[in-house]
C-alpha cells in the first residue's frame, strides 16, 4: 500500500478496497476431509461455492506478513513477532471472543460473485419465486379439512417440496433475472483410490472429490478495509498471487481503491450498495451468520439452511510447529482445529412482522467481532407500509 492509496499517514487512518480473486484454475474450499486428528470420513467430497471467511481472513493475514517481511514466524525473533501481533493480530479467528482484533484488518465484507468490473451477484434468498402472503393479523393460515383443523401454520402458496428452493445468483441490475449457479460454478469430479502398503486397494480407500471452476469473466469479491499505518510505517499490501483452500488452489489477487466518496465508509454500506432490491418485509442473511437457536422462534416464518464452520488456530507469540497439527487446545505450540460450529447459511430468510420483534432479530446478528470479518451480514427488507413511514 502506498501513499498515493491513502488518505494520509496518521496511524489511525484507513483505506476501503475491493479485492477480487480470479482462480488459476480449479478449487476446493470447505468439505469434509480426513486430517490426521479427524476421525470420521466422507468419501463424497464437495467444494462450497464460496470460500469460508476464516479462509479469506488467514490469507491476508499471511498476505500482510509476507509483505511486511515478517514471515515465516516459527523461527521469528520475540521482538518480530511482537510487531507481529500488531500487524495481524495475536491469534487465529475464536467465535468465543468477540472482542477479538487483527491489526490492520480493521474490517472484512462477505465474498460475493463479479462478472467483469462492476456487475456483482449474490447467492439468491431461498424464498426466491415463492409467494408469501401473511394476513392483515401478521399470521398466515394452513387447513387440515380432514381433521377439521385450522393452525396457525405459515406456508408458501403453491410450494412444490421436490423442486426446492432454487439456486441461483441475482445482480443488483436486474434482481428477475437470476441466472443458475451452475452456469457460473462448473465442476470437475476427481475419483481418489488409496493403496495399501503392499500396493492392494484399500477396502475404505474410494473417494469422489468436486471441484468448481468459475466461468470465464466471473472472479470472487469483497471490500476490505485496512489501517494506513503499523509500527510507525506504512501497511506494505499489495496485488499478488495467493493460495488458498483444501488444495491450496491459486488465485490471482488484485486490490482496487474504491472511489474517494467511498474511502472510509463501513464497509457493510459498500456491501450493502452491491446488493438487489427485493420484497419484505423480511431479512436476509447476506452472509453466514453464528446466531443463538431462539432467533428462530422470534420469526413468524424462515426459510433457512446451515453451514459447517471449523477453522485451524493458531497463536502468533506462542505456535512454532506450523508443519503439524494436534487435537490438543492446549498444546500452544502446535495448531489445532477449533470446535465446529453449525452457522446460519447465506441466503436464509427471516419473516416478522412487528418492529419489537425486528429489533429483537437485529440485536441477535449485530455482534460488531463477527461482522467485522464478514459474518453475520444481513438486510432488511421492509414491507410497503414501512418504506411509506421512512
Amino acid at each position: 500500500m502506498n501513499d498515493n492509496n491513502n488518505p494520509g499517514n496518521n496511524n489511525d487512518q484507513t483505506r476501503n478496497y475491493r479485492v477480487t480473486l480470479t482462480p488459476l484454475g480449479n478449487f476446493f474450499f470447505g468439505g469434509q476431509k480426513l486430517t490426521e486428528v479427524e476421525k470420521e470420513k466422507d468419501y463424497y467430497i464437495k467444494s462450497l461455492y464460496y470460500p469460508p471467511q476464516t479462509v479469506i481472513l488467514g490469507m491476508l493475514r499471511q498476505e500482510l506478513l509476507v509483505q511486511n517481511g515478517l514471515f515465516p514466524l516459527d523461527k521469528a525473533a520475540e521482538e518480530d513477532k511482537e510487531k507481529a501481533v500488531r500487524l495481524i493480530g495475536e491469534a487465529s479467528f475464536d467465535p468465543t471472543n468477540t472482542a477479538q482484533e487483527f491489526g490492520a484488518i480493521k474490517e472484512l465484507s462477505p465474498v460475493f460473485i463479479m462478472h467483469g468490473k462492476e456487475l456483482s451477484f449474490h447467492i439468491s434468498p431461498m424464498d426466491y419465486g415463492h409467494t408469501y402472503k401473511p394476513h392483515t393479523d401478521g399470521k398466515t393460515y394452513f387447513n387440515y379439512p380432514e381433521a377439521g383443523v385450522k393452525e396457525v401454520v405459515p406456508y408458501f402458496e403453491g410450494y412444490n417440496a421436490k423442486e426446492g428452493n432454487p439456486e441461483k445468483l441475482l445482480s443488483k441490475d436486474s434482481p428477475h433475472e437470476a441466472i443458475d449457479l451452475k452456469d457460473v460454478f462448473i465442476q470437475d469430479e476427481q475419483i481418489g483410490i488409496k493403496k495399501g502398503k503392499k500396493g492392494q486397494t484399500e477396502e475404505e480407500g474410494y473417494y469422489k472429490q468436486v471441484f468448481f471452476r468459475l466461468e470465464k469473466e466471473y472472479t470472487f469479491a469483497f471490500y476490505l478495509k485496512l489501517k494506513a499505518e503499523w509500527n510507525g510505517q506504512a501497511v506494505s499490501f499489495a496485488n499478488n498471487m495467493v493460495f488458498i483452500g483444501g488444495e491450496r488452489s491459486g488465485f490471482k489477487m488484485e486490490l482496487e481503491p474504491v472511489t474517494e466518496a467511498d474511502a472510509n465508509k463501513p464497509v457493510n454500506d459498500l456491501f450493502d450498495q452491491t446488493l438487489p432490491q427485493l420484497a419484505g418485509p423480511k431479512i436476509l442473511l447476506t452472509g453466514d451468520a453464528f446466531v443463538e437457536p431462539r432467533i428462530l422462534n422470534l420469526c413468524d416464518f424462515a426459510v433457512t439452511g446451515s453451514v459447517r464452520s471449523r477453522n485451524f488456530r493458531s497463536y502468533v507469540r506462542t505456535t512454532r510447529k506450523y508443519w503439524n497439527l494436534t487435537d490438543r487446545k492446549d498444546d500452544k505450540e502446535t495448531p489445532f482445529l477449533g470446535d465446529r460450529y453449525n452457522l446460519l447459511s447465506r441466503g436464509a430468510v427471516l419473516y416478522y412482522h412487528n418492529p419489537e420483534t425486528l429489533k429483537e432479530l437485529e440485536g441477535l446478528l449485530d455482534i460488531t467481532g463477527y461482522k467485522n470479518i464478514g459474518f453475520n451480514y444481513y438486510k432488511i427488507y421492509p414491507s410497503q407500509d414501512e418504506k411509506g413511514k421512512e
